[in-house]
Formats: C-alpha cells, sequence, structure tokens
C-alpha cells in the first residue's frame, strides 16, 4: 500500500493490510503425520529449533545465542511468530507464548508442518 497523503492530526493510516488471514493448515494435535519430528522435539528441542531456523533463513544458532534462562522457549515463539507472519496465519504472540510454553513438541510438529506445505 502507498501512502499518498500525509497523515494530519487524528487520521489514523494503515501501513499494511490485514496480518493474518488463514488458520494453521493442521492443528496442534495432529503430530501423528510426524512423528519423527515430534520425537525429536520432544527429546531434541534445541536441534529442531535450529533446523526451524536454517529453513527460515536465520541463524541456526539462534536458539543458543539468546541471553535468556528459557533460550529454547524464546526462540520458539521467535520462530512461530515469524511463520505466522509469512504465512498470513490468524493469531497473536500471546498464542504463540500460550502454544510454545504449554505444549512445546507440538508446537514445533505444527510449525514444520506448516514450512512444509508452504515450501520452506
Amino acid at each position: 500500500m502507498v501512502v499518498l497523503l500525509q497523515p494530519t492530526g487524528g487520521q489514523k493510516v494503515v501501513l499494511c493490510g490485514p496480518l493474518g488471514r488463514r488458520a494453521w493448515t493442521t492443528g496442534i494435535f495432529d503430530c501423528g503425520d510426524s512423528c519423527t519430528v515430534c520425537c525429536c522435539g520432544l527429546l531434541l528441542l534445541p536441534f529442531v529449533l535450529s533446523h526451524l531456523a536454517t529453513r527460515l533463513d536465520e541463524c541456526p544458532m539462534m536458539p543458543y545465542c539468546i541471553p535468556c534462562p528459557c533460550c529454547c522457549t524464546l526462540s520458539l515463539i521467535l520462530l512461530r511468530t515469524k511463520i505466522r507472519t509469512l504465512g498470513a496465519i490468524k493469531g497473536s504472540i500471546t498464542g504463540d507464548c500460550v502454544a510454545t510454553q504449554c505444549l512445546p513438541c507440538c508446537a514445533v510438529c505444527q510449525m514444520s508442518r506448516e514450512l512444509d506445505v508452504m515450501g520452506l
């Protein structure tokens, strides 16, 4: 969208369209299709996050470089939010936090499946 007129006093200008237009292609509990990713997410979460980061053109060391005691969780939230943004998926950062805090392995599975659907 191109801004043709500069805003004046109380006018609101939309710089981009709606963020989310569609739902995730699979539910968060649809882990049966990707048992390998689900098992790896359960046992080797930092390695799976590195793989997801690589698929998203991010640094594969991201899960290890974020200075936070719960670095895997923070990395997971960031990657999930990026996938939602790239795929125009409905949701919020709050929803990403809830999914990654309560069901991290299921969230990793869902993210991996979504990247497969998106061709990334």
